[in-house]
Protein backbone atom coordinates (compact mmCIF):
# COMPACT_ATOMS: atom_id res chain seq x y z
CA UNK A 1 0.00 0.00 0.00
CA UNK A 2 1.08 3.85 -1.07
CA UNK A 3 -0.19 7.18 -0.18
CA UNK A 4 -0.04 9.94 -2.25
CA UNK A 5 -0.36 13.54 -2.37
CA UNK A 6 -1.99 14.63 -5.92
CA UNK A 7 -2.20 18.61 -7.13
CA UNK A 8 -3.35 19.20 -10.25
CA UNK A 9 -3.04 22.66 -11.95
CA UNK A 10 -5.07 24.31 -14.15
CA UNK A 11 -2.62 23.88 -16.85
CA UNK A 12 -2.77 20.35 -17.07
CA UNK A 13 -0.11 19.38 -14.73
CA UNK A 14 1.31 19.36 -11.23
CA UNK A 15 2.45 17.67 -8.37
CA UNK A 16 2.30 14.18 -6.51
CA UNK A 17 4.08 13.20 -3.54
CA UNK A 18 4.50 9.36 -2.55
CA UNK A 19 5.65 8.35 1.20
CA UNK A 20 7.93 7.32 1.45
CA UNK A 21 9.35 7.41 -1.87
CA UNK A 22 9.26 11.29 -2.61
CA UNK A 23 8.17 13.94 -4.65
CA UNK A 24 7.58 13.96 -8.88
CA UNK A 25 5.85 15.60 -11.25
CA UNK A 26 2.41 15.22 -12.94
CA UNK A 27 1.77 15.34 -16.82
CA UNK A 28 -1.09 14.11 -19.45
CA UNK A 29 -3.73 14.65 -17.35
CA UNK A 30 -7.07 14.22 -19.12
CA UNK A 31 -10.44 14.85 -18.01
CA UNK A 32 -13.86 13.74 -19.44
CA UNK A 33 -17.02 14.98 -17.47
CA UNK A 34 -16.24 13.48 -13.91
CA UNK A 35 -13.47 11.04 -15.13
CA UNK A 36 -9.93 12.16 -14.85
CA UNK A 37 -6.85 10.19 -16.29
CA UNK A 38 -3.10 11.34 -15.64
CA UNK A 39 0.65 10.15 -15.78
CA UNK A 40 2.86 10.87 -13.00
CA UNK A 41 6.76 10.49 -12.54
CA UNK A 42 8.59 9.50 -8.57
CA UNK A 43 12.13 8.80 -9.27
CA UNK A 44 12.84 5.97 -11.42
CA UNK A 45 9.04 4.87 -11.32
CA UNK A 46 6.26 6.03 -13.24
CA UNK A 47 2.46 5.79 -12.53
CA UNK A 48 -1.26 5.88 -14.35
CA UNK A 49 -4.19 6.92 -12.57
CA UNK A 50 -7.60 6.86 -13.71
CA UNK A 51 -10.46 7.36 -11.82
CA UNK A 52 -14.12 9.14 -11.34
CA UNK A 53 -14.13 12.73 -9.47
CA UNK A 54 -17.11 13.61 -6.86
CA UNK A 55 -17.12 16.59 -5.01
CA UNK A 56 -15.72 14.89 -2.09
CA UNK A 57 -12.91 12.22 -3.84
CA UNK A 58 -11.57 10.43 -6.56
CA UNK A 59 -11.93 6.45 -6.65
CA UNK A 60 -10.10 5.06 -9.40
CA UNK A 61 -7.21 2.36 -10.12
CA UNK A 62 -3.56 3.24 -10.73
CA UNK A 63 -0.63 1.44 -12.33
CA UNK A 64 2.85 1.60 -11.77
CA UNK A 65 6.30 0.98 -14.15
CA UNK A 66 6.89 -2.50 -12.12
CA UNK A 67 3.57 -3.97 -13.69
CA UNK A 68 1.62 -4.08 -10.18
CA UNK A 69 -1.81 -2.50 -10.47
CA UNK A 70 -4.58 -2.07 -7.61
CA UNK A 71 -7.25 0.58 -6.33
CA UNK A 72 -6.99 4.45 -5.39
CA UNK A 73 -9.04 6.29 -3.15
CA UNK A 74 -7.76 10.44 -2.73
CA UNK A 75 -9.83 13.05 -0.78
CA UNK A 76 -10.62 15.80 -3.02
CA UNK A 77 -9.87 18.89 -0.90
CA UNK A 78 -10.25 22.80 -1.36
CA UNK A 79 -6.47 24.32 -2.95
CA UNK A 80 -5.01 28.09 -2.05
CA UNK A 81 -2.70 28.93 0.43
CA UNK A 82 -2.73 27.66 4.36
CA UNK A 83 -5.50 29.12 6.07
CA UNK A 84 -3.85 30.63 9.13
CA UNK A 85 -7.02 31.92 10.85
CA UNK A 86 -7.58 28.44 12.13
CA UNK A 87 -4.63 28.07 13.76
CA UNK A 88 -4.51 28.54 17.68
CA UNK A 89 -5.49 26.68 21.09
CA UNK A 90 -9.26 25.48 21.52
CA UNK A 91 -11.45 23.95 24.78
CA UNK A 92 -13.31 21.19 24.26
CA UNK A 93 -17.05 20.93 26.61
CA UNK A 94 -15.31 18.85 28.78
CA UNK A 95 -11.83 20.74 29.17
CA UNK A 96 -10.03 18.85 27.46
CA UNK A 97 -7.32 21.63 25.25
CA UNK A 98 -6.37 20.58 21.26
CA UNK A 99 -4.30 22.94 19.35
CA UNK A 100 -4.20 23.04 15.57
CA UNK A 101 -1.12 24.12 13.86
CA UNK A 102 2.15 23.22 11.61
CA UNK A 103 4.16 20.56 11.71
CA UNK A 104 6.13 20.89 9.15
CA UNK A 105 4.29 21.02 5.60
CA UNK A 106 1.22 19.69 7.34
CA UNK A 107 -1.09 21.44 9.64
CA UNK A 108 -2.39 19.00 12.21
CA UNK A 109 -5.08 18.73 15.20
CA UNK A 110 -2.90 18.32 18.65
CA UNK A 111 -4.83 16.62 21.67
CA UNK A 112 -2.42 18.21 24.18
CA UNK A 113 -3.43 15.75 26.93
CA UNK A 114 -2.14 12.68 24.91
CA UNK A 115 -0.46 14.48 22.45
CA UNK A 116 -2.45 12.51 19.69
CA UNK A 117 -2.59 14.61 16.06
CA UNK A 118 -3.90 14.09 12.95
CA UNK A 119 -3.36 15.76 9.69
CA UNK A 120 -6.21 18.54 8.51
CA UNK A 121 -7.34 18.25 4.88
CA UNK A 122 -9.59 21.66 3.82
CA UNK A 123 -12.52 20.17 2.08
CA UNK A 124 -15.13 23.14 1.80
CA UNK A 125 -15.41 26.67 3.33
CA UNK A 126 -15.81 25.99 7.01
CA UNK A 127 -14.66 21.95 6.67
CA UNK A 128 -11.79 20.39 7.59
CA UNK A 129 -10.82 16.51 6.96
CA UNK A 130 -8.97 14.66 9.78
CA UNK A 131 -6.68 12.14 8.87
CA UNK A 132 -4.85 9.28 10.86
CA UNK A 133 -1.31 10.53 11.31
CA UNK A 134 1.16 13.74 10.04
CA UNK A 135 1.27 13.58 6.59
CA UNK A 136 -0.68 10.65 4.94
CA UNK A 137 -3.11 8.95 4.68
CA UNK A 138 -6.71 10.22 4.67
CA UNK A 139 -8.24 7.24 4.30
CA UNK A 140 -9.74 5.92 6.63
CA UNK A 141 -10.71 9.56 7.86
CA UNK A 142 -11.18 10.02 11.49
CA UNK A 143 -13.50 12.81 11.74
CA UNK A 144 -14.55 16.24 10.54
CA UNK A 145 -13.94 19.60 11.58
CA UNK A 146 -17.18 22.10 11.52
CA UNK A 147 -16.00 25.75 11.94
CA UNK A 148 -18.02 28.28 13.60
CA UNK A 149 -18.80 30.63 16.12
CA UNK A 150 -15.51 31.27 17.16
CA UNK A 151 -14.64 27.32 17.25
CA UNK A 152 -15.25 23.90 15.54
CA UNK A 153 -17.54 20.63 15.95
CA UNK A 154 -15.19 17.96 15.54
CA UNK A 155 -17.49 15.40 14.12
CA UNK A 156 -16.15 11.41 14.94
CA UNK A 157 -19.10 9.07 13.65
CA UNK A 158 -22.31 10.06 15.40
CA UNK A 159 -20.02 11.81 18.21
CA UNK A 160 -19.71 15.78 18.17
CA UNK A 161 -17.54 17.43 20.12
CA UNK A 162 -17.67 21.62 20.41
CA UNK A 163 -14.81 23.34 20.70
CA UNK A 164 -13.87 26.90 21.79
CA UNK A 165 -10.76 29.30 20.97
CA UNK A 166 -8.44 30.17 23.74
CA UNK A 167 -8.41 33.87 23.56
CA UNK A 168 -4.94 34.21 23.82
CA UNK A 169 -3.62 37.64 23.19
CA UNK A 170 -1.40 38.20 20.30
CA UNK A 171 1.18 41.39 19.91
CA UNK A 172 3.32 42.07 16.60
CA UNK A 173 6.64 43.61 17.09
CA UNK A 174 9.96 44.58 15.78
CA UNK A 175 13.01 44.67 16.87
CA UNK A 176 16.21 46.63 15.83
CA UNK A 177 19.76 44.74 14.74
CA UNK A 178 21.62 48.03 13.10
CA UNK A 179 19.73 48.78 10.07
CA UNK A 180 18.22 45.23 10.28
CA UNK A 181 14.83 45.33 11.35
CA UNK A 182 13.68 42.03 13.37
CA UNK A 183 9.69 41.85 13.11
CA UNK A 184 7.45 39.05 14.91
CA UNK A 185 4.47 37.73 17.00
CA UNK A 186 3.95 37.75 20.69
CA UNK A 187 1.78 35.43 22.09
CA UNK A 188 0.54 36.13 25.80
CA UNK A 189 -1.62 33.99 28.10
CA UNK A 190 -5.15 34.37 30.24
CA UNK A 191 -4.11 36.49 32.95
CA UNK A 192 -2.30 38.70 35.36
CA UNK A 193 0.67 39.54 33.92
CA UNK A 194 4.08 39.53 34.24
CA UNK A 195 4.24 36.30 32.72
CA UNK A 196 7.64 34.67 31.99
CA UNK A 197 8.65 34.49 28.61
CA UNK A 198 10.75 32.68 25.56
CA UNK A 199 11.93 33.71 22.47
CA UNK A 200 11.71 30.28 19.50
CA UNK A 201 14.43 30.33 17.33
CA UNK A 202 13.34 27.90 14.70
CA UNK A 203 15.98 25.35 13.09
CA UNK A 204 16.54 24.59 9.58
CA UNK A 205 14.00 26.46 7.04
CA UNK A 206 12.24 27.84 10.01
CA UNK A 207 12.42 30.92 8.30
CA UNK A 208 8.95 32.69 9.21
CA UNK A 209 7.64 33.38 12.65
CA UNK A 210 4.69 30.50 11.95
CA UNK A 211 7.48 28.06 11.58
CA UNK A 212 7.06 27.54 15.98
CA UNK A 213 3.50 28.88 15.97
CA UNK A 214 1.99 25.77 17.33
CA UNK A 215 4.61 25.56 19.93
CA UNK A 216 4.11 28.92 20.42
CA UNK A 217 0.12 28.87 20.94
CA UNK A 218 0.96 25.92 23.35
CA UNK A 219 3.23 27.62 25.33
CA UNK A 220 0.49 30.51 26.07
CA UNK A 221 -2.04 28.15 27.24
CA UNK A 222 0.14 26.41 29.64
CA UNK A 223 1.45 30.33 31.01
CA UNK A 224 4.44 30.99 29.47
CA UNK A 225 4.49 33.82 26.89
CA UNK A 226 6.16 32.95 23.83
CA UNK A 227 7.69 35.20 20.93
CA UNK A 228 8.25 33.86 17.38
CA UNK A 229 9.80 36.17 14.30
CA UNK A 230 10.73 36.46 10.81
CA UNK A 231 14.68 35.87 10.40
CA UNK A 232 16.31 38.25 8.06
CA UNK A 233 14.98 38.86 4.81
CA UNK A 234 12.20 36.96 5.41
CA UNK A 235 8.45 37.79 5.94
CA UNK A 236 7.88 41.41 7.30
CA UNK A 237 12.12 41.70 8.41
CA UNK A 238 14.06 43.42 6.27
CA UNK A 239 18.29 42.15 5.19
CA UNK A 240 19.43 40.36 2.86
CA UNK A 241 18.25 36.50 3.72
CA UNK A 242 19.46 34.35 6.87
CA UNK A 243 20.80 31.69 4.62
CA UNK A 244 23.93 34.50 3.82
CA UNK A 245 24.47 35.31 7.13
CA UNK A 246 26.57 33.72 10.02
CA UNK A 247 25.79 32.09 13.31
CA UNK A 248 27.29 35.42 15.00
CA UNK A 249 25.36 37.72 13.13
CA UNK A 250 21.55 35.70 13.45
CA UNK A 251 22.24 35.32 17.20
CA UNK A 252 22.64 39.19 17.26
CA UNK A 253 19.39 39.67 15.66
CA UNK A 254 18.14 37.19 18.42
CA UNK A 255 19.58 39.20 21.06
CA UNK A 256 17.67 41.65 19.73
CA UNK A 257 14.36 40.01 19.62
CA UNK A 258 15.31 39.08 23.55
CA UNK A 259 15.73 42.81 24.32
CA UNK A 260 12.63 43.77 22.96
CA UNK A 261 10.32 41.35 24.48
CA UNK A 262 12.13 41.84 28.30
CA UNK A 263 10.56 45.57 28.12
CA UNK A 264 7.53 44.49 27.00
CA UNK A 265 5.51 45.77 30.67
CA UNK A 266 3.54 42.13 30.12
CA UNK A 267 6.69 40.28 30.16
CA UNK A 268 9.00 39.42 33.35
CA UNK A 269 12.42 40.53 32.01
CA UNK A 270 14.21 38.37 34.29
CA UNK A 271 12.71 35.33 33.32
CA UNK A 272 12.61 35.52 29.99
CA UNK A 273 15.34 33.45 27.89
CA UNK A 274 16.07 31.40 24.46
CA UNK A 275 14.50 28.18 23.21
CA UNK A 276 16.46 27.26 20.08
CA UNK A 277 15.67 24.23 18.32
CA UNK A 278 18.10 22.33 15.90
CA UNK A 279 20.17 24.91 13.95
CA UNK A 280 18.16 27.26 16.27
CA UNK A 281 20.71 26.21 19.46
CA UNK A 282 24.19 27.25 17.63
CA UNK A 283 22.26 30.54 16.89
CA UNK A 284 20.70 31.49 20.61
CA UNK A 285 24.49 30.34 21.90
CA UNK A 286 25.77 33.53 19.90
CA UNK A 287 22.94 35.51 21.21
CA UNK A 288 24.20 34.35 24.80
CA UNK A 289 27.63 35.67 23.83
CA UNK A 290 26.81 39.21 22.51
CA UNK A 291 23.64 39.73 25.53
CA UNK A 292 22.32 39.31 28.75
CA UNK A 293 19.92 36.15 28.36
CA UNK A 294 18.68 35.05 31.64
CA UNK A 295 17.81 31.25 30.47
CA UNK A 296 18.73 28.95 27.53
CA UNK A 297 16.65 26.00 26.09
CA UNK A 298 18.06 23.30 23.73
CA UNK A 299 16.39 21.40 21.89
CA UNK A 300 18.79 18.63 20.00
CA UNK A 301 21.35 20.57 20.03
CA UNK A 302 24.87 19.52 18.49
CA UNK A 303 27.93 20.13 20.37
CA UNK A 304 30.06 20.10 17.61
CA UNK A 305 30.12 22.23 14.05
CA UNK A 306 27.43 21.95 11.65
CA UNK A 307 29.68 20.17 9.06
CA UNK A 308 30.99 17.10 11.71
CA UNK A 309 27.22 16.86 12.79
CA UNK A 310 26.25 16.32 9.40
CA UNK A 311 28.66 13.32 8.41
CA UNK A 312 27.78 11.90 11.55
CA UNK A 313 24.09 11.71 10.79
CA UNK A 314 24.86 10.40 7.66
CA UNK A 315 27.12 7.63 8.61
CA UNK A 316 24.10 6.89 10.99
CA UNK A 317 21.75 6.62 8.32
CA UNK A 318 24.08 4.51 6.13
CA UNK A 319 24.48 2.07 9.21
CA UNK A 320 20.92 1.95 9.89
CA UNK A 321 20.23 1.29 5.59
CA UNK A 322 22.65 -1.59 6.37
CA UNK A 323 25.33 -0.24 3.58
CA UNK A 324 28.30 -2.10 3.63
CA UNK A 325 30.88 -0.44 5.80
CA UNK A 326 33.24 -0.07 2.82
CA UNK A 327 30.52 2.00 0.85
CA UNK A 328 30.25 4.11 3.74
CA UNK A 329 34.06 4.59 4.05
CA UNK A 330 33.75 5.61 0.45
CA UNK A 331 30.89 7.98 0.93
CA UNK A 332 32.39 9.48 3.97
CA UNK A 333 35.16 10.73 1.68
CA UNK A 334 32.84 12.17 -0.65
CA UNK A 335 30.99 14.39 1.94
CA UNK A 336 33.98 15.10 3.28
CA UNK A 337 35.57 16.37 0.15
CA UNK A 338 32.01 17.96 -1.00
CA UNK A 339 32.40 19.64 2.55
CA UNK A 340 35.64 21.27 1.59
CA UNK A 341 34.56 22.23 -1.54
CA UNK A 342 32.10 24.66 -0.07
CA UNK A 343 34.17 25.87 3.14
CA UNK A 344 37.15 26.59 0.31
CA UNK A 345 35.17 28.58 -1.41
CA UNK A 346 34.76 26.00 -4.46
CA UNK A 347 38.33 25.29 -4.19
CA UNK A 348 38.96 21.43 -5.42
CA UNK A 349 35.40 21.82 -7.40
CA UNK A 350 37.30 19.92 -10.52
CA UNK A 351 38.76 17.32 -8.48
CA UNK A 352 35.24 16.71 -6.79
CA UNK A 353 33.49 16.63 -10.43
CA UNK A 354 35.89 14.08 -12.11
CA UNK A 355 35.55 12.42 -9.07
CA UNK A 356 31.63 11.83 -9.35
CA UNK A 357 32.18 11.55 -13.09
CA UNK A 358 34.54 8.54 -12.54
CA UNK A 359 32.14 6.77 -9.94
CA UNK A 360 28.49 8.30 -10.93
CA UNK A 361 27.18 4.50 -11.29
CA UNK A 362 28.31 3.21 -8.21
CA UNK A 363 25.59 3.62 -5.38
CA UNK A 364 28.15 5.51 -2.84
CA UNK A 365 28.23 8.14 -5.06
CA UNK A 366 25.92 11.46 -5.62
CA UNK A 367 25.47 14.27 -7.73
CA UNK A 368 27.14 17.47 -6.34
CA UNK A 369 25.32 21.18 -5.42
CA UNK A 370 26.51 22.86 -8.41
CA UNK A 371 29.84 25.17 -7.90
CA UNK A 372 27.96 28.27 -6.74
CA UNK A 373 24.30 27.03 -5.19
CA UNK A 374 23.73 28.35 -2.33
CA UNK A 375 23.87 25.49 0.09
CA UNK A 376 27.74 25.78 -0.36
CA UNK A 377 28.14 29.83 0.82
CA UNK A 378 26.09 28.49 3.87
CA UNK A 379 28.63 26.24 4.77
CA UNK A 380 31.37 28.31 4.01
CA UNK A 381 30.12 30.60 6.44
CA UNK A 382 29.13 28.34 9.03
CA UNK A 383 29.93 24.26 8.43
CA UNK A 384 32.94 25.04 10.87
CA UNK A 385 31.36 26.71 13.70
CA UNK A 386 32.24 25.43 17.04
CA UNK A 387 29.85 25.57 19.43
CA UNK A 388 32.36 24.59 22.37
CA UNK A 389 33.63 28.02 23.47
CA UNK A 390 29.79 29.97 23.41
CA UNK A 391 28.87 26.83 25.44
CA UNK A 392 31.84 26.37 27.97
CA UNK A 393 31.46 30.50 28.60
CA UNK A 394 28.14 29.72 29.99
CA UNK A 395 27.11 30.82 33.34
CA UNK A 396 23.07 31.30 32.96
CA UNK A 397 20.83 28.34 33.86
CA UNK A 398 20.63 25.70 30.61
CA UNK A 399 18.02 23.15 29.61
CA UNK A 400 19.12 20.87 26.93
CA UNK A 401 16.65 18.38 25.41
CA UNK A 402 17.31 15.63 22.97
CA UNK A 403 15.17 12.84 21.66
CA UNK A 404 16.30 9.54 22.12
CA UNK A 405 15.30 8.12 18.97
CA UNK A 406 16.94 11.59 17.18
CA UNK A 407 18.80 10.27 14.02
CA UNK A 408 20.05 13.70 13.00
CA UNK A 409 21.80 14.93 16.35
CA UNK A 410 23.06 11.63 17.81
CA UNK A 411 21.71 11.82 21.74
CA UNK A 412 24.00 9.12 22.74
CA UNK A 413 26.92 11.05 21.49
CA UNK A 414 25.49 14.64 22.14
CA UNK A 415 23.77 14.47 25.62
CA UNK A 416 26.68 12.81 27.93
CA UNK A 417 29.16 15.67 26.62
CA UNK A 418 26.38 18.56 27.12
CA UNK A 419 25.68 16.81 30.56
CA UNK A 420 29.48 17.44 31.07
CA UNK A 421 29.35 20.73 29.99
CA UNK A 422 26.38 21.66 32.07
CA UNK A 423 28.14 19.87 34.90
CA UNK A 424 31.49 22.57 34.51
CA UNK A 425 29.27 25.77 34.48
CA UNK A 426 28.57 25.19 38.09
CA UNK A 427 25.07 26.15 37.62
CA UNK A 428 22.95 23.87 39.72
CA UNK A 429 19.64 25.02 37.66
CA UNK A 430 20.73 23.48 34.76
CA UNK A 431 19.75 20.06 33.10
CA UNK A 432 19.72 17.60 30.33
CA UNK A 433 17.03 15.78 29.49
CA UNK A 434 16.86 12.78 27.05
CA UNK A 435 12.93 11.79 26.48
CA UNK A 436 12.54 8.15 25.73
CA UNK A 437 10.86 7.15 22.14
CA UNK A 438 11.22 10.99 20.78
CA UNK A 439 12.79 11.86 17.16
CA UNK A 440 14.30 15.01 16.18
CA UNK A 441 10.93 16.82 16.12
CA UNK A 442 9.83 15.64 19.72
CA UNK A 443 7.19 12.94 17.79
CA UNK A 444 6.57 9.93 19.41
CA UNK A 445 8.88 7.85 17.20
CA UNK A 446 10.14 3.55 16.70
CA UNK A 447 12.93 4.30 14.32
CA UNK A 448 13.55 8.09 14.30
CA UNK A 449 14.56 7.90 10.87
CA UNK A 450 12.86 9.67 7.86
CA UNK A 451 11.29 6.95 6.23
CA UNK A 452 8.41 6.21 9.09
CA UNK A 453 8.33 10.46 9.34
CA UNK A 454 4.69 10.84 7.41
CA UNK A 455 2.98 7.73 9.31
CA UNK A 456 4.00 9.50 12.87
CA UNK A 457 0.70 10.52 15.03
CA UNK A 458 1.89 11.31 18.35
CA UNK A 459 3.76 14.29 20.01
CA UNK A 460 5.61 13.31 22.79
CA UNK A 461 3.91 15.48 25.56
CA UNK A 462 6.72 15.43 27.63
CA UNK A 463 9.02 17.84 25.82
CA UNK A 464 6.07 20.63 26.55
CA UNK A 465 6.30 19.31 29.91
CA UNK A 466 9.82 19.47 30.77
CA UNK A 467 9.86 23.31 29.25
CA UNK A 468 6.96 24.83 30.71
CA UNK A 469 7.81 23.33 34.91
CA UNK A 470 11.12 24.45 33.79
CA UNK A 471 10.42 28.20 32.58
CA UNK A 472 8.38 28.78 35.88
CA UNK A 473 11.01 27.52 38.39
CA UNK A 474 12.75 31.08 36.97
CA UNK A 475 10.27 32.80 38.98
CA UNK A 476 10.27 31.38 42.06
CA UNK A 477 13.13 32.63 44.39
Amino acid sequence: MSYLRVVIKDDATGTIWVAPRGSGTIDRVEMTGSHVRFHATVGAESWDVSGDVSARELVGTVASSDHSRGPIRLLRTVAGPRDRSIEGVYRSSNGELAAIGAIEISVVLVELATGRFRQLERTGDAEYSAGQSLALPMFPRTGALLFGDGGFTLVEGARRTRFERVPLREETFTARNGEISIAGTLRLPIGKPPFPAVVLVAGSGGFSRNAMALLANVLASRGIAAATFDQRGFGASTGSSSELATFRELGADVAAVLATIRANPSVAASATGLLGHSRGHWIILEAAVAADVPFLISACGPVESPSAQGLRQAIALMRAAKWDERLIRRRLAFLVLDNDVSMRAGEGWEHLSALYEAFKDEAWVYAPAPRDAPARDWMRRNGDHDPLPALRALRMPMLAIYGAKDSVADPEFNAPRMKSIVEESGNAASRVVVIAGANHDFLRAQTGLPSEFPFLRELETRYVDVIVEWIRARLRP
